[in-house]
């Protein structure tokens, strides 16, 4: 139905178009050329659209079918189809046997045969509308059944993409800690720098002589060393 809204609406766009360039055409003779050419351009496309549409409906719709979802969609329009066909053919019958009945009911004056004959039309169409009925029930109890697997089908569906958004989840959880680790020995580390460079300034500051200086400088380039690439 979709389908069908969607080229009729084409169909129309492309009617439109056609009734303002013939009414430019009327209004600037000139233009006709260039407008004779976007017109053509026009149809051209249009088609071409049309076409594309129609093979990509196809496509889908072949892909659909080879699918758990698209066999169950198919089933329960079928469902839909014998619903509708049942119903309409049960109303046909009671209009028949009420008409039978109404026969019946003024058949003073026919003959035994007759009455008979109308008897058994009566309760051929009865039977007939019991039969339509157990087809109604039927498709209808069907179409439910359907119905709760293609709903059993999409929460599978919703579990399974939940089950994997979970799991990232998890996964980022594992890189966030596996991070908050490493920053932390980071800080730690930094941290037993700075108070050791601190120390080191300390005594700095209470040396006198150039050996204690050099001695202090050398401590230093060797707790640094690993902040420095290896290099002292």
């Amino acid at each position: 139905m979709p389908d069908k809204q969607g080229n009729q609406q084409t169909i129309l766009r492309i009617a439109l178009g056609v009734l303002i360039i013939i009414l430019i055409l009327r209004v600037a003779p000139m233009l006709r050329f260039f407008l004779f050419g976007i017109f053509v351009l026009s149809i051209v496309a249009g088609i071409v659209y049309l076409i594309w549409r129609y093979s990509n409906t196809k496509t889908l719709q072949k892909k659909e079918s080879g699918t758990v979802e698209g066999m169950t969609n198919a089933k329960i329009r079928h469902c839909d189809e014998q619903i509708a066909k049942n119903e309409n053919e049960a109303e046909k019958i009671k209009k028949s046997i009420t008409s039978l009945q109404k026969e019946l009911q003024m058949s003073e004056g026919l003959s035994a045969a007759k009455k008979k004959e109308l008897k058994r039309l009566l309760e051929g169409f009865e039977g007939e509308l019991k039969l339509s009925y157990a087809k109604l029930d039927f498709f209808r109890s069907a179409k439910k059944k359907l119905k709760k697997i293609q709903r059993n089908k999409q929460v599978d569906q919703a579990i399974a993409a939940k089950e994997e958004e979970l799991k990232r989840l998890k996964e980022g959880h594992y890189e966030d800690l596996a991070d908050m680790e490493a920053l932390r020995s980071d800080m730690e580390l930094e941290t037993l720098y700075l108070d050791t460079i601190e120390s080191l300034s300390l005594k700095l500051n209470d040396s006198n002589s150039l050996e204690s200086v050099q001695s202090l400088h050398k401590e230093l380039e060797a707790m640094t060393k690993d902040l420095e690439g290896g290099e002292v």
